[in-house]
């Protein structure tokens, strides 16, 4: 199950189908997979490209289009009941790969595995909330595992406000001694 607006391809049609020929690859090591699916919203400004769907869905994957408009988080909400129907109607062993970094899936993530599903988080290094992390079974980069780029870099901290200097007050009882 893999939310576009959070991890998306390159733009690059070569890469492009490389990294989602790793992602399929990775959900290979858990076993059969049942289905792959694609959310993506074709009314956001940078949609799935039309260089990407054909190996997209050479590969198996199904796209789904969730055009928002003014609709908020229907995408969203379609992975999340797609991926909790998935859970409930397969019979164990079963694993969920989800690749997104939204912290509003952790909830989904954490029932999952309270089913006993095997839950994988695939997410971008920068933009993962830490939730993600604590509700999987394991976590992959979608920088470093599936794109096979370096390890971005950290995100930049602002530096603290450096405190002025104050004078030092005199000890208490003396008076200051003349200059």
């Amino acid at each position: 199950f893999w939310d576009y607006e959070n991890v998306s391809l390159p733009k690059n049609k070569g890469a492009g189908a490389e990294a989602a020929q790793r992602l399929s690859e990775l959900a290979r090591t858990l076993g059969r997979v049942v289905e792959m699916r694609l959310y993506h919203d074709s009314a956001k400004r940078d949609p799935l490209g039309k260089q990407h769907r054909e190996s997209l869905e050479r590969l198996g994957f199904t796209i789904i289009d969730c055009p928002t408009s003014d609709k908020k988080e229907a995408l969203d909400k379609k992975v999340l009941v797609d991926v909790a129907l998935f859970a409930a109607a397969t019979q164990a062993p079963r694993s969920v790969v989800l690749a997104a970094s939204d912290g509003d899936y952790a909830y989904l993530l954490s029932r999952c595995r309270q089913l006993g599903v095997h839950c994988v988080n695939v997410r971008g290094e920068r933009s993962a909330h830490p939730a993600l992390a604590a509700a999987s079974d394991a976590q992959f980069s979608w920088e470093r595992d599936v794109l096979l780029l370096a390890a971005p870099p950290p995100r930049a901290r602002k530096p603290a406000a450096a405190a002025p200097p104050r004078a030092r007050a005199p000890p208490r009882g003396r008076a200051p001694k003349p200059a």
